[in-house]
């Protein structure tokens, strides 16, 4: 993204982090752009916290993976790679058995790291 560092206080990001082909640089970006204190709200589909996924959705997720969208990812995993920086606020499914979720996540200000 051609934003400054910090530009924004606020990130919507609903259906985005399934569908773009790298994740992880998609939510970098997004905590790039996010001022300290800032919030990245998400809705999405992922992967059900702390659980695999089954046979069918594991047979069907390359099918599904050719319309455009990925229902095998993992937020967890997305997280873990940044959690240094972010607090979770919020988690919550909403939809289908936990695999589509509200997810609220703060960028922590020095004094929080």
């Amino acid at each position: 993204m051609s934003f400054a560092d910090e530009s924004f206080d606020y990130i919507v990001a609903s259906l985005i982090l399934s569908m773009v082909p790298n994740e992880n640089k998609c939510f970098e970006e997004m905590i790039r752009v996010l001022k300290k204190d800032g919030r990245i709200l998400i809705f999405d589909k992922f992967a059900p916290k702390n659980q695999k996924l089954t046979l069918t959705k594991k047979l069907a997720r390359p099918f599904i993976s050719m319309l455009g969208t990925d229902i095998g990812r993992s937020f967890e995993e997305l997280f873990k790679q940044n959690d240094q920086r972010l607090r979770i606020i919020r988690d919550e499914s909403v939809m289908l058995k936990g695999m589509y979720r509200y997810i609220e996540v703060l960028k922590l200000s020095e004094g929080h790291i």
